[in-house]
């Protein structure tokens, strides 16, 4: 994991190369999209803003995003943002004034919190954060399909491992964004996922999105809030129908300099 950065991720970024950069939700480990990079015409990493330094509200990672992909001067970036990352997505797109952002891609995410997950979720949080149970309550509305118990473990001791800071900083910023009105200063392509079966985010989170958004997709999927484990190769035909969409690499052949590079460290290691 890189922590050098404004933000903590993980993978290997260079600058100047076309990238995809995946945001996790709250409490919700990196590995939810591990392997992802495998089958990608790019360089991507994920972002563990979880693990990062704070504040951790939607808005404030927002921004961070935008730093990183300047201090990185990376190439042409997608962001794929799922649930709170994909809440952090839409605010990066709105604030980003220098067209930073080639296109975001969302999943299970919404414009608002109204009737999102458990309302009394925060102050279960403030109340009783570590506790399992509270954990794998959370977890219950997060998967429709089973996963798993490997992934599930990783899941629930990732989360026992957060700061209650963090995780009641993260939960109380969420209900308290509303991007609604300003979903019109998106200008960039956007492609929503949700699926059909989501039990914290409703089909309205993302019939709002789609309708809010000039030219945003909407894809339905067969599945709970969580589409890249749940239905992995789904999730990945979609997101490389993206990045064809906004044309996140151009030349092909700019990879070549990556898989050089990244040839050569698999060999010092």
């Amino acid at each position: 994991m890189r922590e050098k950065a404004i933000l903590n991720y993980v993978g290997n970024l260079h600058s100047g190369l076309p990238s995809v950069l995946f945001i996790p939700g709250a409490m919700t480990s990196p590995n939810v999209f591990a392997g992802l990079a495998n089958y990608l015409p790019c360089q991507s990493a994920i972002i563990d803003w979880n693990n990062s330094d704070g504040p951790w509200e939607v808005e404030t990672v927002g921004k961070k995003v935008l730093a990183l992909i300047r201090e990185l001067q990376l190439g042409p970036t997608v962001l794929a943002g799922y649930s709170w990352g994909g809440v952090v997505s839409l605010a990066a797109a709105i604030d980003d004034e220098e067209e930073l952002v080639k296109g975001i891609m969302v999943a299970d995410t919404g414009a608002c919190a109204i009737g999102h997950g458990d309302p009394d979720f925060p102050r279960k949080l403030e109340k009783d954060w570590p506790d399992r149970e509270l954990f794998r309550e959370f977890s219950a509305r997060c998967y429709a399909r089973p996963i798993s118990q490997g992934m599930y473990q990783q899941l629930e001791d990732y989360a026992m491992a957060l700061k209650k800071d963090t995780v009641c900083q993260a939960a109380h910023s969420v209900r308290e964004s509303d991007f609604r009105d300003r979903l019109n200063e998106i200008t960039c392509p956007v492609q929503i996922l949700h699926g059909l079966k989501d039990q914290s985010r409703s089909k309205i989170h993302a019939q709002i999105l789609a309708d809010g958004i000039s030219g945003a997709e909407l894809f339905w999927m067969d599945c709970g809030h969580t589409p890249m484990v749940e239905l992995p190769g789904e999730y990945l035909e979609k997101l490389l129908y993206f990045l064809d969409r906004v044309g996140l690499v151009e030349d092909p052949a700019a990879m070549d300099v990556l898989h050089a590079e990244t040839g050569k460290m698999s060999i010092i290691q």
